[in-house]
Order: C-alpha cells, then structure tokens, then sequence
C-alpha cells in the first residue's frame, strides 16, 4: 500500500483551510484565536467527538483564527490574525498539550498555513488514538455544537466496545494468518484440527490482557450511581464483563477509598516491591556465604601462611 505524504505547511492558505474558515465553528471546527487558549481538555474532547461516530475521519482546530459574525444573517466564518508568539512556539505549544492527553496521546498532525502571509495560523488535525481520552484531570468530554460537555455513560460503553471490537478482529486477523501460514491453504478448514499436534491447541491461545485501569473505574462508576430498578448483573452485561468480576471492582474500589477494610492497591503494591528487595539480599547474601566458603582458609582475614 502506498501512502501519500500529506503536506505539513502552505505558503498560502490551503483549500481545506479556506472551507473551514468558510464553515465556521462546530462540534467538528473548533477556532482559537491564541495558542494560549487551546487546553488538554480541548484536544481530548475533539478526539472523541470522532470516535463517537465510525463515519467521522478528524476533528479540525484552527489557532491563530478569530470566529467572525454577520448580525444580521447570524452566518459565521473564520478570519486568520496570525500568531503572536510565532509559528515554531505554537506548533510546540500544541505538540505539548496533545503528548498530555490520556490514556495515550492522541493524534495531532499539525499543518502551518498561509506561512509567507501576514497572518499565518496553524490547522490541526485531531484524531483519536485509544479512545476514551481524558485530560490532566481525568475529565471525558466530547463536543456538542460548538461547546463541550462530558461523555455519557451509554457513549462510554459505545466507545469502549467499538475499541475492543477493532482490537478483536486485528487479532482475530493475525491468529487467522499464522493459522493458515502454519497448516497450508490447501487444507479443508474441517480437517485443520485433525493435522496438528494435540499441543498445538493451546500453543497461541491469547492470554486475556487485565482490563484497563480506566475502564475498571469508569464501569465501577457507573455502578455506584446507576438509576433505582438498574442491576449490578445488567451493567456487568453492558460492558462485557461478569457480575462477579464487577463486584470485586467495586470491593477494591472501596478499600483503595477507605470505605471498607483491607489492603489497598498501593499498600499491594508496596509490599510487593518490599519482598522483591527482599529476595535479592538473600541472593546476594548466599552468594557471599558461598564464596566464603570457597576462599581458602590462609587468605581468610587474620590467618597467615604457617610453615611446616
């Protein structure tokens, strides 16, 4: 497959520049008149704002670009007024804010436009990367119009499915390919399990990855505070996984709190680390008795050579 480089400067304005300052803002433009006023949670927002919807390719952010209004028409547009602090310290102001973004950063392709202009300003393309994203703060947030607010939990769940269905079916293509790689095209699908080895079976079985630290929380959350009538077995369905499991989330979740007795992931964790210290001075210290126990006894300290 060949790809074509996208250009990441315009010694004018471009055409998909000029439509988007034709269009005017939108849940997917967003126009920022400094580079100060763009923010983690902007970003993040914009990224999952297309992956709510499978059709939807970026979200667009234009810095360096003031909204403008016809009162008597009510019509918007976008009119470039440049970046004061320049080009280079926008692109990198951006490049810091979008690297903050969580869980992983998501994609920002940066395009500088109209740079032999007077008024240049940038284009970002935003995309997300492993939706949810969240910000510094932990907040989840989507664009509506051109305003944010927080991400629903029935568009949590739909994010979250729509993830793991497309991590699914690329590693269901994957285990396909080695699959026929190892036993030959030739063969009838019936007959693949009859010609290998009985330890073959298990030799590529996928270990199940924990879930995510992210998605625990968020399904913990919902909950803790779904609506009079809702089951905690209906939630566990919702998002795929088992009442039990769901439960012990919510177990921990209240002994990290407080809320209940017992000992919390940090305190685990703490204590995991100490006897890992642990072992390796035991190591260390039978790997010193040994060699003492191998040094002859006249170089021992205090013992000299004896003649006979």
């Amino acid at each position: 497959m060949t790809l074509t480089p996208r250009p990441s400067r315009y010694q004018e304005i471009s055409q998909d520049a000029a439509q988007i300052l034709a269009l005017g803002e939108s849940g997917r433009f967003e126009f920022k008149r400094d580079v100060d006023a763009v923010s983690v949670k902007l970003l993040a927002a914009l990224a999952n704002w297309v992956a709510l919807e499978s059709g939807r390719e970026a979200a667009y952010l234009l810095v360096g670009v003031q909204e403008m209004e016809d009162r008597t028409t009510g019509l918007v547009w976008g009119e470039p007024r440049g970046l004061p602090k320049g080009l280079d310290k926008a692109v990198a102001r951006i490049q810091d804010l979008a690297s903050q973004t969580r869980p992983v950063p998501v994609d920002a392709f940066i395009v500088e436009e109209n740079v032999a202009g007077e008024r240049p300003f940038v284009r970002v393309e935003v995309r997300p990367t492993l939706p949810p994203h969240f910000d510094n703060e932990g907040r989840r947030q989507t664009r509506q119009g051109r305003s944010t607010r927080a991400l629903t939990d029935d568009e949590l769940l739909r994010v979250y499915l729509d993830r793991e269905a497309g991590s699914f079916a690329a590693r269901f293509r994957q285990t396909s390919d080695e699959l026929r790689s190892a036993v030959g095209t030739a063969a009838p699908i019936g007959d693949i399990g009859s010609g290998l080895p009985e330890w073959w079976a298990w030799k590529d079985v996928a270990v199940p990855k924990p879930y995510p630290t992210e998605f625990r929380d968020d399904v913990v959350r919902v909950a803790r505070n779904r609506e009079s009538g809702v089951t905690i077995e209906q939630i566990a369905k919702d998002f795929g996984v088992h009442p039990m499991t769901l439960q012990k989330w919510m177990r921990r979740a209240d002994i990290d709190e407080g809320a209940k007795p017992g000992q919390s992931r940090t305190e685990a964790a703490e204590i995991r680390e100490l006897k890992k210290r642990n072992r390796l001075l035991e190591q260390e210290n039978e790997v010193l008795r040994r060699a003492a126990a191998y040094l002859p006894q006249a170089n021992l300290p205090g013992k000299g050579p004896t003649r006979s």
